[in-house]
């Protein structure tokens, strides 16, 4: 009796169905779209780091993190051919590259520019950073060549075209100088401001002969299948490196050491109060529209207890309409946040030169990251809401 009361009580007053369904829908989406924007900007600047600057692990010299800002060349790990093999095989790793990483000035047409030099092996590089897709203009490195890679904004800068000489400027592992020309072969274009406008990569055969470090590189970077295993895997390669290899070898976490991830803990808290005060505000539009559905509901109790309905019993009715509302409204909310996050999940919102000019590793074009958990939470958080909301009118 009571759930035929309810639903039939539902479809009486359409105007306050209405009108209760949409406040619940509006707020269940739009903490659907806020969740799925968030994950798109932490998750994909993570994402970011892990794939073009520390993979999931990277196997340095244990005196190299310690200096790592002064990109020492005399802190390497050698014969990393010897260890990229024995990773290729590794259960649960992806790829595996070597790199240096190392100071130049770029010299053209007498203009002198700090950057920052990568030295890649391009066919490893290209198995998990897949960099041919982000170049604009010309074609990617090759090894075994004086092939030069710009970012778009560095080669805008230098007013650089593809074809154009660079000559390189740097200090070899022996602190002697060197200097070598370059061709610009490609000008690629990642989105992140901080590696468009400051970094090049040259091949890795390349700088290793011009930085007399044959076989030897500053850092072995590994991506895994996923990173649930991360920490396994850094015990085990650890174990295999100071057993094998060399014991001032070690696999370090993406995460140590890493001021980016500090940076996002203290965004996420800053972006989990404002999250509060969103779900607080939908909250209370909640409970102020199940309010005045309920207040305007009194001669209606009235004729409910003279036909003998015990206070329980209407409470009761009051709490089964809220949550059939907050089902309803929590499915079309959610549905409509879900539809929003993934359109954007694969067109992206462009924050153009605003992220661009941010020194955080982030696209300029940020795409959402929708999680089927977010619509679950959204939907019992409408449901849940509405209930209370009903308890004290009732």
């Amino acid at each position: 009796m009571i759930l035929k009361m309810a639903f039939r009580n539902i479809g009486r007053n359409r105007k306050r169905t209405v009108l209760s369904i949409t406040a619940i829908a509006i707020s269940v989406s739009l903490i659907v779209i806020m969740m799925s924007y968030v994950e798109g900007i932490f998750g994909g600047a993570v994402n970011n780091y892990v794939r073009f600057q520390a993979g999931h692990l990277r196997i340095q010299h244990s005196g190299y993190m310690a200096k790592e800002r002064l990109l020492p060349l005399d802190v390497s790990v050698e014969d990393d051919k010897k260890i990229e093999k024995k990773l290729d095989n590794w259960l649960g790793v992806k790829s595996t590259s070597g790199r240096i990483k190392f100071g130049v000035i770029l010299n053209v047409n007498d203009l002198n520019e700090t950057c920052l030099g990568i030295a890649i092996d391009p066919e490893r590089e290209e198995k998990f950073n897949q960099f041919s897709k982000y170049i604009t203009d010309g074609r990617y490195i090759k090894s075994g060549t004086n092939d030069i890679m710009l970012g778009c904004r560095l080669a805008d800068k230098l007013g650089l075209s593809v074809g154009d000489e660079i000559i390189i400027l740097t200090r070899t592992v022996y602190d002697s100088i060197a200097f070598k020309t370059f061709k610009l072969s490609g000008v690629f274009e990642l989105g992140i401001g901080r590696i468009d406008k400051q970094t090049f990569y040259i091949p890795l055969d390349t700088a290793q002969n011009l930085l007399d470090m044959e076989d030897t590189v500053t850092e072995i970077i590994t991506i895994l299948d996923t990173d649930m295993t991360l920490d396994d895997h850094i015990n085990e390669i650890s174990a295999y490196l100071e057993k094998e290899v060399d014991e001032n070898y070690s696999a370090i976490s993406y995460s140590e050491g890493n001021d980016l991830l500090a940076m996002i803990e203290t965004s996420k808290s800053a972006i989990g109060v404002l999250f509060f005060i969103i779900l607080v505000l939908s909250g209370s539009t909640i409970m102020n529209t199940m309010l005045m559905s309920v207040f305007e509901r009194t001669k209606e109790i009235g004729m409910m207890k003279s036909m003998g309905l015990k206070n329980l019993k209407i409470i009761n009715l009051f709490m089964l309409e809220s949550a059939f509302m907050g089902v309803f409204a929590g499915l079309a909310g959610g549905a409509f946040g879900a539809a929003i996050s993934l359109y954007f999940q694969k067109t992206g919102i462009n924050f153009g030169k605003f992220i661009e000019n941010m020194d955080f590793p982030i696209k300029s074009v940020v795409y959402f990251q929708f999680k089927m958990e977010y619509f679950t939470f959204a939907l019992m958080f409408g449901i849940f809401v509405a209930i209370v909301s009903a308890l004290y009118p009732a």
